[in-house]
């Protein structure tokens, strides 16, 4: 199948996916998603109480003076975040200063079924960074959604 600019790329003999549909009817229009799916809330019931999720986002404030370029910045950074996964589990991700050599800010987050076990796992997160990183913890944050 051929790209066409503007349009729904898909499989050739195929339409559109079951929950979407043109608004209005007619031309190139927007797909919109299909009726009961609106925003007005999600299209299963959520039950409080059961079940519940506790997510601990972790922000990391690092230096790294010996860094003389990015590309050394990003080894050292990528390192300690894809120990961090292995080990923990966590999502990671560099959220900030990118461009500055000897700084990194990045973003860890885990999700718990437990507030008490959140804790302890974003405890022994920022424990594992402080002493496998190979610059500086200038500040660790944990906030507990």
């Amino acid at each position: 199948m051929r790209h066409r600019p503007g349009g729904l790329q898909r499989h050739q003999g195929r339409g559109r996916h079951r929950g979407l549909h043109r608004a209005g009817g007619q031309g190139r229009g927007i797909l919109t998603p299909a009726r009961g799916a609106g925003p007005a809330g999600p299209a299963f019931p959520v039950s409080r109480g059961v079940g519940a999720v506790v997510v601990a986002v972790i922000r990391f404030d690092l230096s790294i003076p010996h860094a003389t370029s990015l590309k050394e910045k990003r080894r050292v950074v990528s390192s300690i975040m894809e120990k961090a996964r292995s080990r923990f589990g966590v999502a990671a991700a560099e959220v900030g200063s990118q461009d500055l050599w000897q700084r990194a800010e990045v973003g860890m987050a885990l999700v718990s079924p437990a507030l008490h076990h959140a804790r302890e796992m974003a405890a022994k997160v920022v424990a594992f960074v402080e002493s496998h990183f190979e610059g500086e913890v200038c500040r660790a944050e944990v906030e507990i959604l």
